[in-house]
Protein backbone atom coordinates (compact mmCIF):
# COMPACT_ATOMS: atom_id res chain seq x y z
CA UNK A 1 0.00 0.00 0.00
CA UNK A 2 1.64 3.47 -0.86
CA UNK A 3 0.91 6.32 1.43
CA UNK A 4 -1.12 9.16 -0.58
CA UNK A 5 0.76 12.84 -0.64
CA UNK A 6 -1.78 15.69 0.24
CA UNK A 7 -1.22 18.76 -2.34
CA UNK A 8 -2.61 22.06 -2.29
CA UNK A 9 -5.15 23.73 -4.69
CA UNK A 10 -4.63 27.63 -4.97
CA UNK A 11 -7.69 28.99 -3.76
CA UNK A 12 -9.50 31.79 -6.07
CA UNK A 13 -8.01 35.45 -6.04
CA UNK A 14 -11.35 37.45 -6.04
CA UNK A 15 -11.40 40.64 -3.22
CA UNK A 16 -14.59 40.21 -1.40
CA UNK A 17 -16.40 37.25 -2.24
CA UNK A 18 -19.57 37.60 0.29
CA UNK A 19 -22.24 34.67 -1.42
CA UNK A 20 -21.42 31.80 -3.60
CA UNK A 21 -24.20 29.49 -4.41
CA UNK A 22 -24.03 26.11 -3.40
CA UNK A 23 -25.72 24.98 -6.31
CA UNK A 24 -23.03 23.93 -8.98
CA UNK A 25 -22.96 23.13 -12.57
CA UNK A 26 -20.41 20.77 -14.23
CA UNK A 27 -19.95 21.87 -17.75
CA UNK A 28 -17.05 20.80 -19.91
CA UNK A 29 -15.16 19.22 -17.15
CA UNK A 30 -14.92 22.06 -14.80
CA UNK A 31 -18.01 23.03 -11.77
CA UNK A 32 -19.18 27.06 -12.32
CA UNK A 33 -20.87 28.67 -9.54
CA UNK A 34 -22.64 32.36 -9.55
CA UNK A 35 -21.10 34.37 -7.36
CA UNK A 36 -21.94 37.98 -5.83
CA UNK A 37 -19.09 40.15 -4.71
CA UNK A 38 -19.38 43.75 -3.08
CA UNK A 39 -17.35 46.40 -4.81
CA UNK A 40 -16.58 48.65 -2.18
CA UNK A 41 -15.70 48.10 1.88
CA UNK A 42 -19.42 49.88 2.77
CA UNK A 43 -21.20 46.63 1.22
CA UNK A 44 -23.55 49.10 -0.95
CA UNK A 45 -22.61 47.68 -4.27
CA UNK A 46 -22.44 44.43 -5.57
CA UNK A 47 -21.89 42.42 -8.77
CA UNK A 48 -21.86 38.61 -9.99
CA UNK A 49 -19.27 36.38 -12.08
CA UNK A 50 -19.04 32.45 -12.57
CA UNK A 51 -16.00 31.36 -10.09
CA UNK A 52 -15.01 27.83 -12.14
CA UNK A 53 -12.66 25.21 -11.07
CA UNK A 54 -11.35 23.32 -13.89
CA UNK A 55 -11.11 19.38 -12.91
CA UNK A 56 -8.42 18.02 -15.04
CA UNK A 57 -6.24 21.23 -14.29
CA UNK A 58 -7.53 21.61 -10.60
CA UNK A 59 -7.62 25.43 -11.26
CA UNK A 60 -9.87 28.16 -10.36
CA UNK A 61 -10.58 31.22 -12.39
CA UNK A 62 -13.44 33.23 -13.32
CA UNK A 63 -16.18 34.36 -16.27
CA UNK A 64 -17.43 37.64 -16.44
CA UNK A 65 -20.99 37.57 -16.82
CA UNK A 66 -22.87 39.67 -19.59
CA UNK A 67 -24.43 42.04 -17.11
CA UNK A 68 -22.68 41.91 -13.93
CA UNK A 69 -24.67 44.28 -11.76
CA UNK A 70 -27.68 41.87 -12.80
CA UNK A 71 -28.62 39.58 -9.95
CA UNK A 72 -27.67 35.86 -11.01
CA UNK A 73 -28.25 32.83 -9.32
CA UNK A 74 -28.51 30.15 -11.67
CA UNK A 75 -25.71 28.27 -13.61
CA UNK A 76 -27.03 25.73 -15.99
CA UNK A 77 -26.84 24.19 -19.48
CA UNK A 78 -28.76 25.64 -22.14
CA UNK A 79 -29.12 24.06 -25.75
CA UNK A 80 -25.80 22.09 -24.85
CA UNK A 81 -23.69 25.69 -23.60
CA UNK A 82 -23.17 27.34 -20.51
CA UNK A 83 -26.35 29.19 -19.76
CA UNK A 84 -26.57 31.92 -17.12
CA UNK A 85 -30.88 32.84 -15.66
CA UNK A 86 -30.16 36.93 -14.10
CA UNK A 87 -33.21 38.97 -13.42
CA UNK A 88 -32.72 42.95 -14.42
CA UNK A 89 -34.10 45.60 -11.58
CA UNK A 90 -37.43 44.89 -13.09
CA UNK A 91 -37.47 41.56 -11.72
CA UNK A 92 -37.94 39.87 -15.33
CA UNK A 93 -35.16 37.07 -16.29
CA UNK A 94 -32.97 36.59 -18.97
CA UNK A 95 -31.36 33.79 -20.42
CA UNK A 96 -27.95 34.08 -21.70
CA UNK A 97 -25.77 31.41 -23.10
CA UNK A 98 -21.69 31.62 -23.79
CA UNK A 99 -21.10 30.01 -27.53
CA UNK A 100 -17.57 29.95 -28.56
CA UNK A 101 -16.89 32.28 -31.68
CA UNK A 102 -13.27 31.62 -33.30
CA UNK A 103 -11.96 30.11 -30.47
CA UNK A 104 -13.77 32.75 -28.09
CA UNK A 105 -16.18 32.29 -26.07
CA UNK A 106 -19.11 35.60 -25.93
CA UNK A 107 -22.57 35.75 -24.33
CA UNK A 108 -25.64 35.97 -26.45
CA UNK A 109 -29.54 36.69 -25.15
CA UNK A 110 -31.55 32.84 -25.47
CA UNK A 111 -34.57 34.22 -24.14
CA UNK A 112 -36.40 37.51 -22.31
CA UNK A 113 -38.96 36.71 -20.34
CA UNK A 114 -41.40 39.39 -18.63
CA UNK A 115 -41.43 37.59 -14.98
CA UNK A 116 -38.96 35.92 -13.12
CA UNK A 117 -40.14 32.13 -12.78
CA UNK A 118 -36.90 31.32 -11.35
CA UNK A 119 -37.43 33.18 -8.32
CA UNK A 120 -36.43 30.95 -5.29
CA UNK A 121 -35.31 28.22 -7.51
CA UNK A 122 -31.99 25.59 -7.16
CA UNK A 123 -30.59 23.59 -9.79
CA UNK A 124 -32.70 24.40 -13.14
CA UNK A 125 -31.99 22.05 -16.05
CA UNK A 126 -33.49 21.82 -19.51
CA UNK A 127 -35.38 17.88 -19.68
CA UNK A 128 -36.81 18.19 -23.32
CA UNK A 129 -35.22 19.68 -26.59
CA UNK A 130 -37.97 21.87 -27.07
CA UNK A 131 -37.35 24.36 -24.20
CA UNK A 132 -38.60 23.05 -21.14
CA UNK A 133 -36.44 23.72 -17.96
CA UNK A 134 -37.42 21.83 -14.77
CA UNK A 135 -36.31 23.32 -11.34
CA UNK A 136 -37.42 22.88 -7.61
CA UNK A 137 -38.63 25.56 -6.12
CA UNK A 138 -37.64 25.56 -2.60
CA UNK A 139 -41.00 24.67 -0.22
CA UNK A 140 -42.78 25.24 -3.48
CA UNK A 141 -42.55 21.91 -5.23
CA UNK A 142 -41.15 20.92 -8.55
CA UNK A 143 -41.90 23.48 -11.85
CA UNK A 144 -41.57 22.66 -15.42
CA UNK A 145 -41.22 26.00 -17.60
CA UNK A 146 -41.65 25.78 -21.31
CA UNK A 147 -39.60 29.01 -22.82
CA UNK A 148 -41.40 29.08 -25.87
CA UNK A 149 -44.95 29.16 -24.87
CA UNK A 150 -44.19 31.00 -21.18
CA UNK A 151 -46.45 27.98 -19.93
CA UNK A 152 -45.21 27.44 -16.30
CA UNK A 153 -46.48 23.63 -14.64
CA UNK A 154 -46.43 21.88 -11.39
CA UNK A 155 -44.86 18.43 -12.12
CA UNK A 156 -45.82 17.81 -8.06
CA UNK A 157 -48.25 19.02 -5.12
CA UNK A 158 -45.72 18.52 -2.34
CA UNK A 159 -48.53 20.60 -0.35
CA UNK A 160 -50.28 17.31 0.27
CA UNK A 161 -47.41 15.60 0.23
CA UNK A 162 -45.80 14.32 3.48
CA UNK A 163 -42.26 14.14 2.23
CA UNK A 164 -40.22 16.95 0.40
CA UNK A 165 -37.91 17.38 -1.93
CA UNK A 166 -34.44 18.62 -1.07
CA UNK A 167 -32.40 19.12 -4.09
CA UNK A 168 -32.00 17.40 -7.27
CA UNK A 169 -28.55 16.36 -9.64
CA UNK A 170 -28.08 15.50 -13.28
CA UNK A 171 -25.99 11.72 -13.16
CA UNK A 172 -24.85 10.76 -16.59
CA UNK A 173 -23.43 6.97 -16.57
CA UNK A 174 -20.21 7.25 -18.67
CA UNK A 175 -17.71 3.96 -19.38
CA UNK A 176 -13.85 5.09 -20.04
CA UNK A 177 -11.19 2.82 -21.28
CA UNK A 178 -7.74 3.13 -20.39
CA UNK A 179 -5.35 2.26 -22.95
CA UNK A 180 -1.98 1.07 -21.94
Amino acid sequence: MTARTLRGIASPVTPLITFVKLDQCLFNGALHWAVKRYLTDARDECDYFIMKFDLSLEVFSTIELPEPRWETSVVTIIKGCLGVISSDNHDRSWIWVRRENNNTDSWCVAYKLDTNPFKGAGRVFQITPNDELLYNVHSNGIRVYNLGTKGLSRLEDSSKSSTSLIDMDVCVENLAWIVR
